[in-house]
């Protein structure tokens, strides 16, 4: 991830700087001048520490801070517990996610991508440096953008009309036949569907065509094609019989050739029921 000739140019140069800057501000430090008297018994000017600290003192690098993160966690640097007078640091690779304050003497940085991060720190006091490196392994797999909700889902479209016979009275044969209750009502639909072919067949070849004769020999056959499940059928019966009496008043069920088609398209939709 980064050139480890690098690092250590930056160990190497990192003193020189930190000690040129560190000479050069003790420089600029205007000396107080000594007071007329400093005691009673000695006036001659006495010597000024140049720093604040033990003049014996030497700089030492103290780096608190972890060795492993994630990408995205905070990452503090602590050098609290350091002896120098001034701090010099340097990440490797370079990242604007890096912050130096309080002197150099605190630190944070975040990962935006997993790898190893070296931070080379110098630090001068009386004329001593020290330098320290420290090394993060960040890891942790980079968390994707949430992806945006899914489209809601259509309403369920109303199921299609299974294929056969288009007149307006197929869709009502089979929503009736459907509300039957017994389990043989498919099967028992395909006898009434016999049956109603039948009296078609009968109007048209064997001269069946006065209205009652019609009703009358298409009852018979449904007898006995229903047998024993013939009560379950009546509510069946009884709509279709009113939509009989609809068509024969509105004038469209008035003779023998109606009569004829109707049954024709009765019979196609119990078949189409039946399957």
């Amino acid at each position: 991830m980064f050139n480890k000739a690098l690092i250590g140019v930056c160990v190497v140069l990192l003193p020189i700087a930190i000690i040129g800057s560190y000479r050069f501000a003790k420089m600029q430090v205007p000396q107080p001048k000594p007071a007329a008297y400093d005691t009673l018994v000695d006036n001659q000017p006495q010597p000024v520490n140049p720093d604040p600290l033990n003049p014996n003192s030497k700089a030492e690098v103290i780096i608190d801070a972890p060795t492993e993160a994630k990408v995205g966690q905070l990452v503090r640097f602590d050098l609290s517990k350091s002896s120098g007078a001034m701090f010099k640091w340097k990440g490797i690779p370079t990242s604007t996610n890096f912050e130096v304050f309080n002197g150099g003497r605190q630190a944070c940085f975040s990962a935006e991508i997993p790898g190893e991060y070296v931070f080379v720190v110098a630090c001068a006091l009386n004329n001593t440096v020290d330098v320290k490196t420290h090394t993060v392994k960040v890891g942790g797999v980079v968390v994707p953008p949430t992806p945006p909700p899914p489209a809601p889902v259509p309403p369920t479209p109303p199921a299609p009309v299974p294929p056969g016979p288009t007149s307006t009275v197929a869709a009502k044969i089979m929503a009736w036949a459907d509300a039957v209750p017994t389990t043989t009502k498919k099967a028992e639909a395909l006898k009434l569907a016999t049956s109603f072919d039948t009296v078609s067949s009968m109007i048209v070849g064997n001269g069946l065509s006065a209205p009652e004769d019609i009703i009358a020999k298409t009852a018979e056959l449904n007898r006995t094609a229903l047998g024993t499940s013939l009560a379950a059928w009546v509510p069946f019966l009884t709509n279709l019989q009113t939509e009989m009496k609809t068509r024969a008043e509105a004038g469209t069920l008035a003779n023998a050739e109606q009569h004829a088609q109707l049954w024709k398209e009765i019979a196609a939709a119990l078949k189409t029921f039946g399957k």
